[in-house]
């Protein structure tokens, strides 16, 4: 629980815990081909320091997540998919809801994991300046985007071409966030912030170039676009 102040009658000022995990999020409509559900079009969400704690929030995938299409994959494609979370489990994405997830060879979902570490890094660095700083009037999150891209995975697409029913990559950005306790407004971590340099001394991450593309990786604030292809 994320530590917040509140002023007494008496003029004594008291702590006191709120849940800051998951403080806003959007997802697109779901993506169709051929009438068949081919899962999330994007997802957008402001994650806050509770998140930072290690404990997971959402829930894993299932022999039912993003059905028909994994199956077919699974079958009949000469590669090995997953149903992908856009909004990683640990973070509170779930693994049944198919606005939450795309279909993703293994090469891929690993490298997407390579990023989401480092979300999860700069989230545990956000919990750690809140649990030792509770009197701060901010606290600290990250904004995490992930669009998933429209052209097809398939050469040429065609209803009886299972790679129709997937697609070429999923695009990450991501961002430090600074949070106003008292009105909740939210702007990307300035360089004059007192908690600038422990935050941004997160270790970035590591990946090999190819399936990874970096428009910019960017840092230390603010990452992206990185596109991750299946292949």
């Amino acid at each position: 629980m994320a530590w917040t102040t509140q002023l007494l009658g008496t003029g004594r000022i008291q702590f006191r815990q709120v849940s800051r995990e998951i403080i806003a999020s959007t997802y697109g409509a779901l993506r169709h081909y051929n009438t068949t559900c081919t899962g999330a079009s994007f997802m957008e969400a402001l994650l806050g320091p509770d998140l930072g704690d290690g404990m997971r929030r959402g829930s894993a995938t299932n022999q039912q997540s993003l059905q028909p299409v994994m199956g077919w994959l699974n079958t009949y494609s000469n590669r090995t998919w997953v149903a992908g979370h856009l909004l990683n489990a640990d973070l509170g994405g779930s693994g049944t809801n198919n606005q939450n997830l795309t279909a993703l060879t293994s090469t891929a979902n690993a490298n997407h994991s390579t990023f989401e570490d480092h979300v999860k890094r700069m989230l545990a660095a956000c919990h750690n300046v809140d649990s030792y700083n509770r009197g701060h009037t901010h606290w600290y999150g990250v904004r995490y985007r992930v669009d998933v891209d429209a052209t097809q995975f398939a050469s040429t697409p065609h209803a009886n071409d299972v790679h129709s029913y997937a697609y070429s990559h999923i695009t990450l950005t991501y961002g430090y966030r600074r949070i106003d306790k008292a009105t909740g407004a939210a702007v990307v971590l300035p360089a004059t912030d007192p908690f600038y340099a422990t935050l941004t001394a997160v270790p970035l991450p590591t990946f090999t170039a190819g399936t990874v593309i970096i428009g910019a990786l960017g840092g230390p604030v603010t990452f992206g676009p990185i596109q991750i292809h299946n292949t």
